[in-house]
């Protein structure tokens, strides 16, 4: 059996800082048109190898399930007898039965389903984070109309369970092992320069010390700054002061100056690539986070056409709301749509689906001005 099966993944070794391109630089990163056509090769390939005309829809699996059991099956139906469930087939004098896809985090299968046969053969790299805390990375086909999950293909060579199915009830997160820069670029929002151009600015005001910051916002010249600072560490050997007790001291700057100066630092290494294009006005906020819901595969929504519903509103305490700047704004059938503008929080799943029992959930990313606006807009009214 494959050694992978079962094995779960360290989540802080798996890069997850959505909008930033490059940590020292673009030029490490390649961008590649091409990047995935042999993964679309080998999906189309499959489709014309595992014909539904030549092979029947009984599949091996591995089941992982929600509550961490692992049962290996030679013979199952993916989506039999509904399209929320899966028929385990006798074997071994046991039974047949039917287990809806809710209870499984990941179904891990030998070959493919024929309900998959329409699929694109493009695919993207992802990584998948399930409710159990398992993470898995996949080569997810770009085209998928299941209503009730995803297909995905083993980054693996030669795997025992080539092909993963996860429902969408138990998948906390997923994204793209794309940067939002690359996907920027890919579709023709920003040139590769001007990217280039923004991040280096960017890391520039990151790097800033506090003495430089302290300067600019106090209107002192840097080089007395730099001066004081270096006489007091370098000649005075005043080593256990910071910079700024050290500006205060020489009576340069004010402990509110110092104070100011210090959120302002912080808020600069805390800014990230996305929010600085919009606020430098490179791109307009409804790009960047077209972006972003390519990336965490997520629907992106105008709210200018999309109304919003009273009734889905109140389903939430205006607590809640506030608090994790979630919009619930419509109810279709048996599902609430609720929209956010944070896609990298997995845990506003988990939180909203606390208040939403008679219903499924589906998150939307709507972009920061839209979605205050509607908050503050039906909170006061």
């Amino acid at each position: 059996m494959n050694s992978d099966i079962g094995k779960k993944f360290d989540l802080t070794g798996v890069d997850n800082i959505f909008d930033e391109m490059v940590t020292r630089g673009f030029a490490s990163v390649e961008i590649d048109d091409y990047l995935f056509d042999e993964l679309a090769n080998d999906f189309v390939a499959a489709l014309e190898t595992e014909s539904p005309q030549n092979e029947s829809n009984v599949i091996e699996a591995f089941l992982e399930f929600i509550d961490g059991r692992r049962e290996n099956f030679s013979n199952i139906l993916l989506f039999k007898p509904s399209k929320s469930e899966l028929t385990v087939l006798p074997g071994d004098e046991r039974l047949e039965r039917q287990i809806p896809l809710s209870q499984f985090s990941c179904v891990r299968m030998s070959k493919m389903s024929e309900e998959f046969f329409e699929l694109s053969g493009a695919c993207h790299l992802e990584t998948v984070e399930t409710e159990d805390g398992n993470t898995y990375h996949a080569n997810v086909p770009v085209e998928q109309d299941l209503s009730s999950g995803f297909i995905g293909v083993s980054v693996e060579d030669q795997p025992q369970f080539k092909y993963f199915f996860f429902p969408h009830a138990n998948v906390k997160q997923r994204y793209q092992k794309r940067y939002l820069g690359e996907i920027l670029i890919d579709k023709g929002m920003i040139s590769e320069q001007d990217f280039l151009l923004a991040l280096n600015e960017l890391n520039k005001l990151k790097s800033l010390k506090i003495g430089q910051i302290i300067a600019q916002k106090a209107n002192i010249n840097p080089a007395i700054v730099e001066k004081v600072i270096h006489k007091a560490y370098n000649i005075e050997k005043k080593t256990g002061l910071k910079a700024g007790e050290i500006l205060v001291a020489a009576g340069l700057v004010t402990e509110e100056q110092v104070k100011m100066a210090l959120v302002i630092q912080q808020r600069l290494k805390m800014q990230k690539i996305g929010q600085f294009l919009i606020q430098k006005k490179i791109l307009q906020e409804e790009q960047v986070y077209t972006a972003l819901a390519e990336k965490f595969r997520m629907s992106f929504v105008d709210l200018r056409s999309e109304p919003v519903s009273r009734q889905a509103f109140n389903l939430f305490p205006k607590e809640l709301i506030l608090k994790y700047q979630v919009l619930p704004y419509s109810i279709k059938e048996s599902t609430l749509y609720v929209g956010t503008m944070t896609p990298d929080n997995p845990d506003i799943r988990k939180i909203v689906s606390r208040y939403s029992k008679e219903h499924s959930v589906k998150l939307t990313l709507i972009r920061p001005t839209q979605l205050l606006v509607a908050i503050k807009k039906l909170s006061q009214s």
